[in-house]
């Protein structure tokens, strides 16, 4: 296994080796997963959350309008959802520690999309355990963004974002094409 740091060059690599592979890996989960009527009703990742994206057999809806996302591993466990990103899954499974993976999956911003500012996590109390998240860009035409910290970043294909999910961040999807975007959120091992 490896730490952290390490965990992402690999995946990084992996998905530009298989990139082609694992697009249309994602195009097929666009189209052959139902949006289920289920919804993430919190904008804090809950308890709650994790439990509809263990049960949902497809696109569950975010607490947005035209955003989705689909859960692939949750809490070091494959979902039956992972089987149509088997090349990810198998990535992520083999690189990052599965005790400290609680969140792999996809988001999907339909065009002119945007999900306000919001955080993964409630809190950052010195008890409370830590966590990095990375979104990966898979499907992300021009016009895309994520800003945290005041700080706006256009987010760009094959490229990884890191990001505090206990500060504040949004996400925008101003052009006129989906964009997907790899979801990781790991415990920080590091």
């Amino acid at each position: 296994m490896y730490k952290m740091n390490q965990s992402v060059l690999v995946l990084r690599h992996f998905i530009e080796y298989h990139y082609d592979t694992i697009q249309n890996e994602i195009k097929h989960c666009m189209n052959a997963l139902p949006v289920v009527s289920k919804k993430i009703r919190s904008r804090h990742l809950t308890e709650d959350d994790l439990e509809l994206a263990r049960t949902a057999d497809g696109w569950i809806h975010g607490w947005t309008d035209n955003w989705f996302v689909l859960g692939f591993v949750l809490k070091g466990q494959q979902l039956p959802t992972a089987s149509y990103c088997p090349s990810i899954v198998r990535c992520i499974v083999n690189t990052i520690i599965n005790d400290a993976c609680i969140l792999v999956g996809l988001s999907w911003l339909k065009p002119s999309c945007l999900i306000p500012f919001h955080t993964d996590e409630e809190g950052t109390a010195p008890d409370k355990l830590r966590y990095r998240l990375f979104l990966y860009g898979i499907l992300v035409p021009d016009g895309c963004w994520v800003d945290s910290k005041n700080m706006k970043r256009n987010i760009k294909q094959k490229t990884i974002i890191e990001l505090d999910p206990h500060a504040e961040y949004s996400i925008g999807n101003d052009s006129d094409q989906d964009q997907v975007m790899l979801y990781i959120k790991v415990l920080d091992l590091d």
